[in-house]
């Protein structure tokens, strides 16, 4: 019974050791990659924009004030639905690389589905797709402090104070243009 603790328990310090490592050596893996491609093409949209690694650097820096601002913790959720684009790769990279979880949600789900997993998942902010926000429906997402637009990153709705998150938003948006 003693050795049954004991492998139980150095087997949970094991793998919470394992995934703290895994965590800081993927930011540290992002980092690097920013910084010895700098100059060179990321990410672009098909046929349209293409951003450089320094812009993406800035980008995720953003969206990590922005994180900062709202009050995102570590583990806290972040719900993503879209189309592959430029600033769903960001929003990715910008939640996995800030601690938080991705829950990433296909652009085919029907509404109703969209909000049992938004809900189900605890995610407390949402991107999505302009077109995919308009079907769904805020007051069934109780936990969701405000919507991010994946075309422009710009807030889509706000919950309780929009004034307070429209706030945050500009506060973070001018931390970053003066950084």
């Amino acid at each position: 019974m003693v050795r049954a603790a004991f492998l139980c328990t150095n087997f949970f310090i094991y793998t919470y050791m394992e995934a703290k490592m895994l965590e800081q050596n993927l930011v540290d893996y992002f980092e690097k990659s920013l910084k010895n491609h700098w100059n060179y093409k990321a990410f672009s949209n098909y046929q349209a924009n293409t951003m450089k690694y320094s812009e993406v650097a800035d980008r995720i820096l953003f969206l990590h004030k922005l994180f900062e601002e709202l009050g995102i913790k570590k583990q806290d959720k972040i719900a993503l639905i879209g189309k592959n684009s430029i600033n769903w790769a960001l929003t990715y990279l910008a939640t996995v690389t800030y601690g938080a979880v991705i829950v990433p949600i296909l652009p085919d789900f029907q509404a109703a589905d969209v909000h049992h997993i938004i809900n189900h998942s605890g995610a407390i902010l949402l991107f999505s797709e302009i077109s995919k926000f308009e079907d769904l429906d805020c007051d069934a997402m109780a936990n969701i402090k405000a919507v991010i637009s994946l075309k422009d990153l710009s807030i889509m709705e706000a919950s309780k104070s929009k004034n307070s998150i429209s706030k945050k938003y500009i506060t973070a948006e001018k931390t970053y243009l003066d950084s």
